[in-house]
C-alpha cells in the first residue's frame, strides 16, 4: 500500500515538473535570446563607475530628492566632460582619462536619447 503511494505522488510530482523541464529546453541558437537591457549588477557597475570617475559619494547624494540627484550629477558630469575635453585638446588626456571622457559621453548621449523619447 506504502509502495502505491509513493509511487504514486512520485507519477504525479513528474507529471507536474515535466513541462516546467520542457519550457526551458530551447530550439534557438545560442545568443539568440540575448537581449540588450544590461543586468542589474552591470547597470549598477556602471553606476558605480562614473561615481568614481565623477568622485562622488553615495553620502554626497543621500537625503537629496531625485531631482537634486539628477541635477547633482548631471551637473558633476558637464564639469567633468569640459575637464577632460580640455586635457584632451591640450593633449595631455591619458588613456585612463580618454576611457572616461568617451564612457561619460555614451552616457550622457543614452541619457539624452531616453529623455527625447520619453517626450
Amino acid at each position: 500500500m506504502k509502495r502505491i503511494l509513493i509511487l504514486t505522488l512520485a507519477s504525479g510530482l513528474l507529471s507536474v515538473g515535466t513541462p516546467a523541464l520542457l519550457a526551458q529546453v530551447s530550439t534557438n541558437s545560442p545568443g539568440q535570446n540575448e537581449t540588450q537591457t544590461p543586468s542589474p549588477h552591470k547597470r549598477q557597475g556602471g553606476r558605480q563607475k562614473m561615481m568614481k570617475i565623477l568622485g562622488l559619494t553615495p553620502q554626497d547624494l543621500k537625503g537629496l530628492t531625485p531631482e537634486e540627484r539628477h541635477a547633482k550629477m548631471k551637473e558633476a558630469t558637464d564639469q567633468k566632460v569640459t575637464e577632460l575635453q580640455q586635457k584632451k585638446a591640450d593633449g595631455t588626456i591619458t588613456a585612463e582619462e580618454q576611457s572616461d571622457l568617451a564612457f561619460l559621453q555614451e552616457r550622457m548621449q543614452r541619457a539624452a536619447a531616453k529623455a527625447k523619447s520619453e517626450n
